[in-house]
């Protein structure tokens, strides 16, 4: 009999982050890592597919103007631009490489 994880499914999944606020101004970072994940299951252990480990950084930045409701909004994803990389089960090649590079977008909102 052979067990593995649920497909699709990390193994460990941590989110951290740290933020600072002062009056209309306000940041975070933050820290997500993701475990192996189990992509295929396959009739010989040694052909399954996993997704190797990977975390990556973001942040937030906002800040509120004296117009009430309007404010400047910063974000920036995937900060270290990490490649995200499946193989079979001890396997050294890599079957699929995903890179998404880092993104940001500034903008201005208004609340109501």
């Amino acid at each position: 009999v052979h067990t593995a994880p649920l497909l699709h499914q990390p193994d460990n999944i941590a989110n951290i982050s740290i933020g600072y606020d002062i009056r209309g101004f306000s940041a975070r970072l933050s820290w997500v890592y993701y475990g192996k994940i189990l992509n295929s299951k396959s009739t010989r252990p040694e052909q399954d597919g996993f997704k190797n480990k990977f975390s990556r950084w973001d942040f937030q930045v906002r800040q509120k103007f004296p117009i009430k409701g309007l404010e400047l909004v910063l974000n920036g994803n995937n900060l270290n631009d990490i490649q995200e990389e499946s193989k079979y089960r001890g396997s050294i090649f890599p079957t699929r490489l995903e890179n998404y590079g880092w993104t940001a977008d500034i903008g201005l909102r208004y609340r109501f």
